[in-house]
């Protein structure tokens, strides 16, 4: 039984198309995250014996508390050493799909307190600000997110962006410029 010329193109047609759909569902599976077929994983190890512990757990005895005292005394001085006050702004995009503005910052050496965020123009006074507190993500500090509509900036161009920390008795702050486009 020979086959027709019309019936070969309409079998090598649809060997075709069942490649390329078939091709298609593995790259939306991988990209997708539902197999892994480009990336190996590492096989974990396990440890195969127990660590052993230097630890000490007899009973405290006077002398243990007085050498104790001493370290502390020693390793810290009188008064406590601070961390200084610091901030970083980790992120400034504007996002062209919801027209906003996006601020994220790290907190160094303040567990509360408050964020500043200002813009300006030309070294003109600052056009737009908020305030949000310093809070904890993990073990990180950051001041909380800002999302700022841009139809609340009054015009495009090169923006400074200043944002300032303050815990309550020091203050730090980081500045950063972004070219804003409507």
């Amino acid at each position: 039984m020979a086959i027709k010329k019309n019936n070969w193109q309409k079998l090598l047609f649809v060997a075709c198309t069942m490649v390329l759909i078939g091709g298609f569902v593995v790259f939306v599976l991988e990209k997708t995250h539902v197999i892994n077929l480009y990336h190996k994983t590492t096989p974990r190890v396990s440890a195969t014996t127990k660590p052993t512990s230097s630890i000490d757990y007899s009973p405290a005895t006077a002398n243990d508390n007085a050498n104790n005292d001493q370290i502390k005394k020693n390793s810290l001085g009188d008064t406590p050493q601070s961390q200084p006050l610091n901030v970083t702004i980790t992120r400034l995009t504007q996002n062209p799909d919801t027209k906003t503005l996006i601020v994220r910052a790290l907190v160094e050496g303040a567990s509360t307190g408050t964020c500043t965020l200002e813009f300006s123009q030309s070294n003109n006074p600052p056009q737009l600000t908020r305030q949000a507190q310093i809070s904890q993500q993990n073990n990180i500090f950051i001041c909380n997110g800002y999302d700022i509509p841009q139809s609340e900036l009054p015009g495009t161009g090169t923006w400074s962006v200043k944002l300032t920390i303050n815990d309550g008795s020091n203050s730090a702050f980081a500045t950063q410029n972004i070219m804003i486009e409507k």
